[in-house]
C-alpha cells in the first residue's frame, strides 16, 4: 500500500470513529422549534400576558403553557451543546466563533431590527386602541429603545420585559457558548479525556443519572424565574454542557435509555403534584414562586428544577430507544442509516430540510403570530376556533416567508444564519459508484461521515 494510500485509510478510519449527530435530536428540536407557533399562540388566550391577548382567558391555558415550557427551551439547549460537541470537531477554536456570530449574532440583530418590531408595534395597537402613529415614526422611537438594552448579564426588572423578544435565545445561546468555549475545548483535547470519562462512569451508575437535576434546581433557585422561556437564564447552562459531554460518551446515551421509565413517572408526577398543584396554592395565597424568596417559593423552584430533568431523562431516552430498534436490523451499516445505494433515507431528508429551516422558522415565526392575532381576536367566534385559525394560518406563513423569502435568495441567506445554497452531487453512476462501496457491496462509511457532517451544521446552532 502507497502512503498517500494509508493517509487516506486513516483518514476514513478516524472520521468513522468520531460519531455523527444523532438525527432524533435533529428531528426533536424541529418539532420544538415549530411547536412554538402552538405554543405562543396559546398565550394569547391565557392570563399570562403575551403581545396580543383575547378577552376570554383561561387558567387551564397557563396550566398548558407551564407543561410545556417545562422541558421545551431546556431540550433545545441540551440539543445545542450536542451541536457544539460536532463543531468543535471539525473547527479551529477561531473558526468556531467566527461560526457561532455568523449563525447566531446575524441573524438576532435581523431579527432584532426586522422581524421583532412588529410585534411591538402590533402590541402597542392592541393596549391602545387610540395609538396610530405611522410605522417609520414608531420604528425610530424603537431603534432608540432597543439602544437602552442592558447589557447580557444585566437582569431587566420582571415587569419590564425582555427588549428582544422570542431572539432572547439566540443571543444567550451564543453568550453561552463563547463563555463556556475554555471548557469546551479542555473536553476536546486529551486531557480532558480522563475527567469526561470518569463523569460518564459515574452516570452509568443507577440512578446517577438522575442527579444530574439538581445543579439545575440549585441555579433556578437561587436567581428565580425570567420571562426567557419561564426559566433563569443561568439554569440553561447546565443543559448545555451536559449535551455537549452526552455526544462524547456512549455511555451517557446507555443510561438515558435505562432510566427514561423512572424519568417519565417521577416527572409527570411531580409536573402534576408539586408543579401545577403547588404553582396553584402558592398563587392562591398571594405568593408569586417565580421570583419570590421565601421558603416555599425557593422549594418550588427547586422542585421544578428537578421535574425539568426528570422529563427530558425520559424524552431523551425514549427518543434513544426508538433509534436504538431502527438501527438493531441495519446493526452492520452507518449509524446514520443511509442505504447502500448512497441515497438518503427518508428520515434523513426530513432531518436534514428541518436543520436548515428552524433557525429561520425561529426568528420569523412569532410575527405572524402577533399581526394575524391582533386581527383574528375581534372576531366574534369560539376561543378554539381563533386558536385552530391564529396557529394554523401563521405556521402556513411562518414557512411560506422561509420558502419564498429565504431559502432561495443567497443574501437573505447569510442574514437568517444559513450558509450560502449549494448544488447537491448528482449520484454517481455505474464504475464510480462502485468506488463508494465497500468489499463486501456496502456503502463507504467515510463517504457516510462526510453526509453526516453536513447536516450536522444545519441546525440551530
Amino acid at each position: 500500500m502507497t502512503g498517500s494510500n494509508v493517509a487516506s485509510a486513516t483518514a476514513i478510519q478516524t472520521k468513522v470513529i468520531e460519531p455523527a449527530r444523532r438525527e432524533e435530536l435533529d428531528l426533536m428540536e424541529g418539532l420544538v422549534v415549530a411547536g412554538l407557533v402552538f405554543f405562543h399562540t396559546a398565550m394569547i388566550f391565557g392570563t399570562m400576558g403575551f403581545y396580543v391577548v383575547s378577552d376570554k382567558k383561561s387558567v387551564a391555558v397557563d396550566v398548558l403553557i407551564y407543561a410545556i415550557g417545562i422541558w421545551a427551551m431546556p431540550l433545545l439547549f441540551f440539543s445545542s451543546g450536542s451541536s457544539i460537541w460536532h463543531s468543535l470537531g471539525k473547527r479551529t477554536a477561531w473558526k468556531f466563533v467566527g461560526n457561532r456570530c455568523r449563525r447566531l449574532l446575524v441573524p438576532f440583530v435581523a431579527g432584532l431590527l426586522v422581524t421583532f418590531p412588529p410585534s411591538v408595534y402590533f402590541m402597542l395597537k392592541a393596549e391602545n386602541p387610540t395609538f396610530n402613529a405611522p410605522y417609520n415614526e414608531f420604528y425610530l422611537n424603537f431603534l432608540k429603545f432597543v439602544v437602552k438594552w442592558p447589557l447580557f448579564i444585566v437582569r431587566p426588572p420582571f415587569g419590564e420585559g425582555e427588549r428582544t423578544g422570542h431572539l432572547w435565545f439566540l443571543i444567550h445561546l451564543l453568550a453561552f457558548s463563547l463563555f463556556l468555549l475554555p471548557l469546551f475545548l479542555y473536553l476536546r483535547r486529551t486531557s480532558g479525556r480522563r475527567p469526561a470519562k470518569q463523569f460518564a462512569d459515574f452516570c452509568a451508575r443507577p440512578g446517577a443519572i438522575l442527579l444530574l437535576g439538581l445543579p439545575i434546581a440549585a441555579i433556578e433557585a437561587a436567581f428565580g424565574t425570567e420571562p426567557t422561556g419561564m426559566w433563569s437564564r443561568y439554569a440553561y447552562v447546565p443543559f448545555l454542557v451536559y449535551g455537549f459531554l452526552f455526544e462524547g460518551d456512549a455511555k451517557f446515551g446507555a443510561a438515558l435509555r435505562r432510566h427514561w421509565k423512572i424519568g417519565l413517572i417521577v416527572g409527570l408526577g411531580l409536573l402534576v403534584t408539586a408543579g401545577m398543584g403547588g404553582l396553584a396554592v402558592l398563587y392562591g395565597a398571594g405568593i408569586d414562586p417565580l421570583t419570590s424568596y421565601d421558603l416555599w417559593s425557593v422549594l418550588w423552584r427547586s422542585i421544578k428544577g428537578v421535574n425539568s430533568w426528570f422529563v427530558v431523562v425520559a424524552i431523551l431516552g425514549l427518543a434513544g430507544r426508538a433509534r436504538q430498534k431502527q438501527d438493531a436490523p441495519h446493526a452492520d451499516r452507518d449509524e446514520r442509516l443511509e442505504p447502500v445505494d448512497g441515497k438518503a433515507t427518508l428520515i434523513g431528508r426530513v432531518a436534514e430540510y428541518v436543520g436548515e429551516a428552524q433557525l429561520p422558522f425561529y426568528v420569523l415565526h412569532m410575527t405572524p403570530i402577533v399581526i394575524i392575532g391582533f386581527y383574528v381576536v375581534q372576531w366574534q367566534i369560539s376561543a378554539i376556533i381563533k386558536y385552530v385559525a391564529i396557529s394554523l394560518v401563521s405556521f402556513v406563513a411562518t414557512l411560506t416567508m422561509y420558502e419564498v423569502g429565504i431559502r432561495r435568495i443567497g443574501p437573505m441567506r447569510l442574514l437568517f444564519g444559513l450558509k450560502p445554497r449549494q448544488k447537491r452531487p448528482k449520484a454517481p453512476q455505474g464504475a464510480n459508484r462502485r468506488h463508494e462501496r465497500t468489499r463486501s457491496g456496502r456503502t463507504n462509511p467515510g463517504q457516510l461521515r462526510e453526509n453526516a457532517l453536513e447536516r450536522e451544521d444545519l441546525d440551530v446552532t
